[in-house]
């Protein structure tokens, strides 16, 4: 009896510690969320069945506030396989913008996730399941532990709101419960995908301020006997404080 009652408020205990360092991650998400990239650096390379780099895209974004405190993205460079494409991209990214104003006098047909969509969130919370993972990693020099996690991740596509399950695993510092890296797949997959796994990892400065420093991608997908890989680094710098942001609606 005595070993059963030992064995339980061991359990009990470590349930309260993994309790704790996932709180902590909770209360420093909503000290930084107001964070935003000034600049994202995206290179993406799409490679054959074999593995082999078929084509490189370099993407310069620079964001900000416009004058109604919404946020605004402006592509500033893209290169392809070593060509200057970046007037072409704004084109069709202008048409793209004029068609989304239009479906949204009439139905909007896009798919999109809202920023605040993450298993950080302590709004979220209702939404989210974790476990403590019996290994750890060091990452930024840092002891991390593991957490296996699903979250159940709402984003609006044809004017109707749809749940996507993000599953994976997010790495804590062990001390601070500063987020280090998040990676994670998606049930169901996006259309066409055959395989996706995503990386999220974090920066910490000296004062405590999280940012997210680069994300990284990749899939397999194709249609029929077409089948390509691809994957993306994206890096974020430039950060600024977007107190006053509003939504875009």
């Amino acid at each position: 009896m005595n070993t059963l009652i030992s064995i339980f408020f061991s359990f009990a205990f470590a349930q309260q510690q993994t309790n704790e360092l996932w709180n902590k991650a909770l209360e420093i998400f909503k000290a930084n969320e107001k964070w935003v990239p000034g600049t994202m650096m995206q290179k993406t390379e799409l490679l054959n069945k074999k593995g082999k780099v078929e084509s490189i895209e370099e993407m310069l974004i620079k964001l900000q506030p416009d004058e109604k405190e919404k946020l605004k993205s402006e592509i500033v460079k893209v290169i392809r396989d070593g060509k200057d494409i970046t007037a072409e991209v704004k084109e069709k990214q202008q048409k793209a913008e004029e068609k989304r104003a239009q479906d949204k006098k009439e139905k909007d047909s896009s798919a999109s996730f809202n920023s605040d969509e993450t298993p950080f969130n302590p709004d979220l919370q209702n939404k989210v399941k974790y476990s403590l993972r019996k290994d750890t990693q060091t990452i930024g020099g840092r002891l991390c532990a593991g957490f296996d996690y699903t979250f159940d991740m709402e984003y609006t596509e044809n004017g109707k709101k749809k749940t996507v399950q993000s599953k994976g695993m997010a790495w804590l510092n062990s001390e601070t419960g500063h987020p280090m890296k998040l990676e994670y797949t998606l049930q169901p997959l996006p259309s066409r995908m055959k395989s996706l796994w995503m990386i999220f990892l974090y920066e910490v400065t000296l004062d405590g301020k999280l940012y997210a420093k680069e994300m990284r991608m990749e899939g397999e997908g194709g249609i029929l006997f077409i089948k390509k890989k691809i994957r993306s680094i994206t890096t974020f710098s430039d950060y600024w404080w977007g107190e006053n942001l509003t939504d875009d609606k």
